[in-house]
């Protein structure tokens, strides 16, 4: 039996995916969380107390762990700092103390963001792409996995869509193609990938059963509510954020990486698709699903 510890277990894709490991006879889940002190649930789901900003809890979270499934990140309106702490340095230490600790394996969940073309606007994709690269130094066996915006109950992003979709007017085009994902499909591809042996520093890609620009979703949230749908400023967020984004003032920084992921595409690469997975949620079920109550 492994045992598989989880980062940002209590986040959304965490709250799905541990349960799901929990189930599997040949696995012991350790939910990795704030939560001070330890339980044990079923005989294999383990809380551990872990502060990624802080080394010192790591040694006690990742004894006698196998591998370790890094979720944990710092998303939505955060400083350029604070992304960097987050998602690259903390990044850099977990990989050290996993190897001080004897973990073997680590596999790093990162975004298709990653392949903006203006990532020095986009703090949360940046960082996620410098931290692959440290990622792949590593001396374990590791894999990056890089998703879309992923979709489902009460899932973050769809919410946000969603209200998106309740505006009169968008002020921006949202003409960026875009490739969401339902979890469901998402916990399914992490499995996938847990029980595939060895990784090899490879990267895959986990896109939903659609492309299709960021307009076309917000509009196609609000039909699956049986709401018309918004209206799209012809206006193009890039040059724009391009001339502010050098000497942003500090209130405007926070909400920098927010509008510059309005203008990036997200969309998979077929050839990185995880071996044996493809999405079973379709279209209209993704839409429908997206932001709802779990």
């Amino acid at each position: 039996m492994q045992t598989i510890a989880v980062t940002g277990a209590s986040g959304y894709i965490g709250r799905q995916l541990v349960p799901l490991l929990a189930s599997q006879s040949d696995v012991r889940c350790v939910a990795l969380q704030r939560t001070v002190g330890t339980r044990t649930i079923a005989d294999r789901q383990e809380v551990r107390h872990f502060q990624l900003l802080d080394p010192l809890t790591y040694p006690s979270a990742l004894a006698g762990v196998d591998c370790v499934v890094h979720l944990a990140a710092r998303t939505g309106r955060a400083t350029a700092a604070e992304m960097a702490a987050t998602n690259r340095w903390a990044v850099v230490q977990l990989l050290k103390g996993a190897e001080a600790a004897g973990v073997r394996r680590f596999l790093f969940v990162s975004t298709l963001a990653v392949h903006s073309p203006w990532l020095s606007l986009y703090p949360y994709a940046q960082n996620k792409a410098l931290a692959e690269l440290a990622v792949k130094a590593s001396h374990m066996d590791v894999g990056v996995v890089r998703l879309g915006s992923v979709f489902g109950p009460q899932s973050p992003v769809g919410s946000l869509l969603t209200g998106l979709g309740k505006l009169p007017l968008v002020p921006v085009s949202c003409s960026a193609m875009q490739q969401p994902v339902d979890v469901e499909d998402v916990t399914l591809a992490l499995l996938g990938l847990l029980q595939l042996v060895p990784w090899g520093g490879q990267t895959w890609e986990v896109g939903g059963p659609r492309v299709a620009s960021l307009a076309s979703c917000i509009v196609g949230l609000s039909a699956a509510r049986g709401h018309k749908g918004p209206q799209f400023a012809p206006l193009a967020l890039k040059p724009w954020l391009t001339r502010i984004g050098s000497h942003p003032p500090p209130w405007f920084s926070p909400y920098l990486g927010q509008l510059a992921a309005l203008d990036t595409a997200s969309v998979a690469d077929p050839a990185l698709r995880p071996p044996g997975w493809q999405p079973r949620i379709g279209w209209a079920d993704l839409l429908r699903r997206a932001g709802l109550p779990s």
